[in-house]
């Protein structure tokens, strides 16, 4: 019985953080109970004081009369305490044994007084026209209240700070299930969420898991059926571009020729995403001069309205890359560039800039530009901010997720800004060569 309701505790959150708050309410009353008792208790109660008055009776007997100082001197010094004596014919003390510094005191009649304070005791006694004066040492620990409130606040800071740990314990799958989200809104599938416990929060940390596993799969899944799609498409591809040459060439054939090439664009970027996510698909790095690259990619636009200004930089910029795959992002961002622009605009602006660990290459066009709202979803595969698919802006929102793959690929950041009416600036950033 008693483990069965073990299991059920452990299978708690409310159960766990009810307990902390129990032994943590009850720790704060222990505390302060006893605070209570030893500074107010024990600071008031005169009976402690009281007490001291047959052994004073004692005292005064043992020093009998007539009063022998040699003798007084030796049993205060036996009992550790300061005796005085004063008479008529006699003022003698073994210590200051003055009772006006011991204000927290009383009497009970004229003859006698008490007073205490931080563990000291005083007495005085008249008797025979004498009066005897007692000093000393209540307890060993006299300034222990002088202490006792800074001890009490660290024993209550180190309670709420336990009880904070605990908490911070029980609680933690909630800190790892908001990370997790957040790794899963950055596109990061793979990642799984460590489950730290048994109760209602372990197993949603496990549902989560299985969540993003599933849709790990379904994309997976969906990515295959395309892959294998494309491949089969090539073939009658093929085919029909062979019959096509075969025929007399008019405006029909043209725009079936156009729509081939566009089928062959989108198959072969297809198939250019698949390649990078296989494991046989990495880059093929080498050292190239980025600077003549880019000329290579401007010489096929140079027939484009409303064209691309681009100087090459003087000094060669060499950089580790994949030249083929560069060469990719570079026509996928001009063709952009270019075909968002105006034909009578300013020309696109194309440049490279080497830094000290890294060069970046800017795009500038002066086109429409892109809406606020569609920014956030530019990179995503078959994206379009163009909703209606025409011909005239072409694509299949393929472009940019490729280009983004292949930059972050050679451990570099593909950056958009733009404004609606006012154009895009594109910004590529590449490690540079180091020499």
């Amino acid at each position: 019985m008693l483990t069965k309701w073990f299991r059920k505790f452990r299978r708690s959150i409310f159960a766990k953080l009810l307990l902390i708050l129990a032994l943590t309410w009850g720790a704060i009353n222990l505390l302060a109970g006893g605070f209570y008792n030893v500074i107010f208790i024990g600071e008031s109660d005169k009976r402690s004081i009281v007490h001291l008055d047959q052994y004073v009776d004692y005292l005064i007997a043992d020093i009998g009369s007539p009063i022998d100082t040699t003798r007084v001197r030796n049993l205060a010094h036996e009992l550790a305490i300061d005796i005085g004596l004063v008479g008529p014919q006699i003022s003698w003390s073994t210590a200051d044994v003055n009772p006006k510094k011991y204000y927290r005191g009383f009497r009970p009649n004229k003859n006698k007084r008490f007073g205490r304070q931080r563990g000291q005791f005083y007495v005085a006694r008249e008797r025979d026209g004498i009066r005897y004066i007692f000093h000393g040492n209540m307890m060993q620990y006299a300034n222990i209240r002088e202490w006792l409130i800074p001890l009490f606040i660290g024993l209550l800071a180190l309670i709420l700070f336990i009880s904070w740990m605990s908490m911070r314990r029980v609680l933690r799958p909630i800190r790892l299930l908001r990370k997790g989200a957040e790794k899963i809104g950055q596109g990061d599938l793979n990642h799984q969420i460590r489950v730290c416990s048994k109760d209602e929060l372990g197993e949603l940390s496990t549902a989560f898991n299985r969540m993003t596993t599933q849709i790990r799969q379904m994309i997976q899944s969906r990515d295959q059926l395309l892959l294998d799609v494309s491949h089969e498409l090539r073939s009658p591809i093929t085919r029909m571009k062979l019959a096509l040459a075969l025929l007399e060439e008019n405006p029909k054939t043209a725009s079936i020729s156009d729509d081939l090439v566009e089928m062959e664009t989108m198959i072969a970027e297809i198939l250019e995403n698949e390649r990078l996510d296989s494991v046989h698909g990495g880059l093929t790095l080498s050292t190239t001069d980025v600077g003549n690259l880019l000329a290579d990619v401007v010489d096929d636009f140079q027939d484009r309205q409303p064209g691309i200004a681009f100087s090459k930089p003087a000094q060669p910029i060499f950089a580790s890359i994949d030249e083929g795959r560069i060469a990719i992002v570079a026509k996928n961002l001009l063709e952009n560039a270019l075909k968002y622009s105006p034909r009578d605009t300013n020309p696109v602006e194309l440049s490279l800039t080497p830094d000290v660990d890294r060069l970046e290459i800017r795009i500038r066009d002066y086109g429409e530009g892109i809406a606020a709202e569609d920014l956030p979803h530019i990179f995503e595969p078959f994206y379009r901010v163009d909703k209606s698919r025409s011909r005239e802006t072409g694509g299949y929102g393929l472009g940019l997720s490729l280009c983004k793959k292949i930059v972050e690929a050679h451990a570099g950041q593909l950056d958009i800004e733009s404004e609606h009416g006012k154009g895009t600036t594109v910004r590529v950033l590449l490690p540079a060569k180091r020499t």
